[in-house]
């Protein structure tokens, strides 16, 4: 059985929102936590490929990670047969809203490598789409495989609606790095799907 994980910061409005998405998984096997508010937006959502992580080794099933300001609407997402599956509004970036993986080898080479730069300090002003989209591309090159994936525009295409609460709730914080900072080359890459080498962040970001 697929499994839903997803986060949340304690004493906020996202535990408003949390309880309206637990509500719209009822009938389906769900994990969601609370978290102490960290210092900076960026740190609070760094923690998404290690519950994920956690997650698919332990049931050695798939998973979907859903941000906590979103529901589930319909059952697409869970019926979608693909090894991933995500949102990715602009071709030269994945979103971190809603992702799900298969229990593969590629798609935990893909978490490992995910959740070891959303850990690493010097990462720590970069937004997560800028490391999971860093680390889809480098996971392919990684394992010489591509993903057998779909992906959709918008998240009402995959039964989600999203209520984008950080653009109310959050303050942008000095020297964060967005997926807008990404190099030209890069974009141009994700955008050709061309996985024959690996990136670092210096290169990804301008």
């Amino acid at each position: 059985m697929t499994t839903f994980v997803s986060y949340h910061t304690r004493g906020d409005v996202y535990e408003i929102y949390a309880a309206r998405l637990a509500r719209s998984l009822r009938g389906h096997n769900a994990r969601i936590i609370s978290i102490a508010p960290k210092s900076t937006w960026q740190a609070n959502v760094h923690g998404k490929a290690s519950l994920m992580l956690e997650t698919m080794r332990q049931t050695k099933r798939p998973v979907i990670w859903i941000d906590a300001d979103c529901v589930l609407t319909n059952n697409t997402l869970v019926a979608l047969n693909y090894e991933l599956v995500a949102y990715r509004p602009q071709p030269f970036f994945i979103a971190g809203t809603v992702l799900k993986l298969d229990y593969t080898g590629l798609a935990m080479c893909f978490l490992e490598l995910w959740e070891s730069y959303m850990l690493a300090d010097k990462y720590a002003h970069v937004w997560d789409d800028v490391l999971l989209t860093l680390a889809y591309v480098n996971a392919q090159a990684s394992c010489k495989r591509t993903f057998n994936e779909v992906f959709a525009d918008r998240t009402g295409r995959l039964g989600i609606e999203h209520y984008n609460a950080s653009k109310l709730h959050r303050f942008r914080t000095p020297g964060e790095v967005s997926v807008y900072n990404m190099s030209v080359a890069f974009r141009q890459a994700v955008v050709a799907r061309d996985y024959s080498r690996e990136w670092t962040l210096e290169e990804v970001i301008t």
